[in-house]
């Protein structure tokens, strides 16, 4: 009794915003890394990493906790996103988690 699907031209913006945001998330990720490779894959982004992981046999992952967008302060707790959490638990090398400087939380109240 599920609802069906938004309408194609619904979808086909779904799919072009998707498409923009990856972009958005490469050019980051090469003003960081300008000489970095670019390798794009489709699928959930948890099982394209650890897949590419292991087809380039690589020797380490560095991800970041939860994608943080536009700047927004995240809420809740500091933990790690789905993404994050399936990398660090399937990963087939070490996973280096970098999180950004919380310095104006501390120190912390007892």
């Amino acid at each position: 009794m599920r609802k069906p699907g938004p309408p194609p031209l619904r979808e086909e913006e779904i799919r072009q915003t998707e498409i923009a945001s990856a972009k958005e998330i490469l050019e980051e990720g090469l003003q960081h890394f300008p000489g970095a490779e670019i390798l794009e894959r489709q699928g959930r982004p948890e099982r394209e990493i650890v897949n590419g992981a292991a087809e380039w046999r690589a020797d380490l992952l560095v991800i970041c906790p939860r994608a943080q967008y536009r700047g927004a302060p995240s809420l809740g707790p500091k933990s790690v996103g789905h993404v994050a959490r399936f990398v660090l638990d399937h990963a087939p090398c070490p996973v280096l988690l970098v999180r950004p400087e919380a310095y104006a939380q501390f120190p912390v109240t007892r």
